[in-house]
């Protein structure tokens, strides 16, 4: 089931989201910086997957005009900016990957863009094989 992130859910999304970090280094910045990623002024869209009733991974939908210069830069050449949408915060909990969360968390992603009229992009860092095959899988 995907639903709509609710405050109560981001304590258990942060264990979730270190977990994460403990075996892949995602994302980069640490720890320290969890809590804050639950707190973007900027999301269009925030969810939860949820599996046998429990929190089991999250994506967010954010502007790309929030991205660097750089990212907005490489967009641009495909169409203006606000019509993009970026993918982020996406992850699932390691003891349930492979179960086709992360592949719902995208769908339902997809659907809402397509609904309001935003193409989808992201960033993956060459590191994260796991997450490049399966955008990889999904026609990214």
């Amino acid at each position: 089931t995907i639903r709509l992130r609710e405050p109560a859910d981001v304590p258990t999304l942060i264990e979730i989201l270190i977990d994460v970090h403990n075996l892949t280094k995602y994302p980069v910045d640490g720890p320290s910086s969890f809590p804050a990623r639950f707190e973007s002024p900027h999301a269009l869209i925030s969810m939860v997957a949820l599996y046998n009733g429990d929190l089991a991974g999250h994506a967010e939908l954010q502007p790309a005009t929030v991205l660097n210069s750089a990212v907005t830069n490489s967009l641009t050449a495909h169409g203006p900016i606000e019509s993009f949408a970026m993918l982020s915060s996406l992850f699932v909990d390691p003891k349930l990957q492979g179960k086709g969360i992360g592949t719902q968390l995208i769908e339902k992603a997809t659907k809402w863009g397509k609904e309001e009229c935003r193409r989808l992009a992201l960033v993956v860092l060459e590191k994260d094989m796991g997450a490049i095959r399966m955008y990889e899988r999904m026609g990214w």
